[in-house]
């Protein structure tokens, strides 16, 4: 299958950039992962950020009611 044959078949953005940058189904696959990944790291990081700001205020809630 050819890489027009594949942007045929497929649809959206990922369309117009396989069509246009002439990329093998492989690559896009890839750079999608890649991007899922990312977000998915960027998610915990802020997760992480949010507990440990309501962990800081406990604490100080606690040591406000000692």
């Amino acid at each position: 299958m050819s890489t027009f044959d594949i942007a045929v078949e497929r649809r959206g953005p990922a369309t117009v950039l396989v069509s246009l940058a002439g990329l093998p189904l492989r690559g896009l696959q890839a750079l999608q992962a890649w991007r899922l990944r990312r977000e998915g790291i960027r998610l915990l990081l802020e997760l992480d950020d949010h507990l440990l700001r309501d962990a800081g205020f406990i604490r100080s809630e606690i040591e406000r009611l000692r």
